[in-house]
């Protein structure tokens, strides 16, 4: 069903995320994801203030759904940034307590 729903508005199900790919090697700063948030909403802002008399809500709205995923999807990196920010120093007491934890498995 989510399947054809995407389809039908013209998006791939598994699209290649770019807004992503600076941290695919290297998790990215809460910082630097923020200021990723800031540029993408106003790309969307200047695809939506785009002047064309021809472009109907059918063409915005379909042209407007992948930025707004992007945007959940730089939401939620931003979120996993700030928790891995503030739980480090948790880490770094736990591990001085004789704690040893699991190295990160690599990426796919």
């Amino acid at each position: 069903m989510l399947s054809s729903i995407v389809e039908d508005l013209g998006v791939a199900c598994k699209p290649t995320f770019a807004e992503q790919d600076a941290w695919k090697r290297k998790a990215a700063r809460s910082r630097k994801i923020e200021h990723a948030i800031h540029r993408h909403v106003e790309r969307i802002l200047q695809f939506l203030r785009k002047r064309d008399p021809a472009r109907t809500f059918d063409t915005v709205e379909r042209g407007l759904v992948p930025l707004v995923f992007a945007l959940g999807r730089l939401f939620l990196a931003f979120f996993l940034a700030v928790r891995e920010e503030r739980s480090s120093s948790a880490r770094q007491e736990w591990e001085q307590r004789g704690y040893r934890f699991r190295r990160l498995q690599p990426h796919r």
